[in-house]
């Protein structure tokens, strides 16, 4: 998407990737991916999201909780460069369920020679 001079008009939020997980219940895990831009990305802009269940009385009585976590995204120095990445932690799931993973970036102004590269392979700890 391209702005001519001055500001732009919106802001556009897509999904860059929605991912569900199997992970099992008990023990707070994090969950982090790595990213590389060719341009700096100010906080807030790039987005990780996880839905969980946290807390389960029954197949009809259960909560579910979203947490977010935002960075700040470096320049690259080379296509090598995967030092940057996003991570959301403390997650404890009350039962072993599909915990959904949602990589969310908010456009303002590009030109096409802006990209956000992102390693699909979810490092877990």
């Amino acid at each position: 998407m391209e702005h001519g001079v001055g500001p732009p008009i919106e802001v556009h939020t897509g999904s860059v990737f929605d991912q569900r997980i199997w992970q099992t219940a008990g023990g707070s895990k994090s969950y982090r991916f790595y990213l590389q831009s060719l341009v700096a990305i100010s906080s807030g802009y790039v987005t990780l999201e996880a839905t969980y269940i946290d807390s389960w009385s029954s197949d009809t009585l259960w909560t579910e909780k979203t947490v977010t976590a935002t960075a700040a995204i470096s320049a690259r120095s080379g296509n090598t460069d995967w030092s940057q990445y996003i991570e959301v932690g403390g997650i404890t799931t009350a039962v072993a369920s599909a915990l959904r993973l949602r990589l969310r970036v908010r456009i303002g102004s590009a030109t096409s020679t802006d990209y956000l590269y992102v390693d699909p392979k979810v490092l877990v700890s």
